[in-house]
């Protein structure tokens, strides 16, 4: 089973970059504002 990265929203543009080159992707948590992540999932 692959494993993603999953950094905190305050992490460096360096860290997402070195996560997604190894393993393909990475999640960002807390990067969408709440209210924008509610209106994205609802579309």
């Amino acid at each position: 089973m692959v494993e993603v990265a999953r950094l905190p929203a305050g992490c460096t543009t360096d860290d997402i970059v070195e996560a997604n080159e190894r393993d393909g992707g990475v999640i960002v948590d807390g990067w969408l504002a709440p209210g924008l992540l509610q209106r994205f999932n609802a579309e």
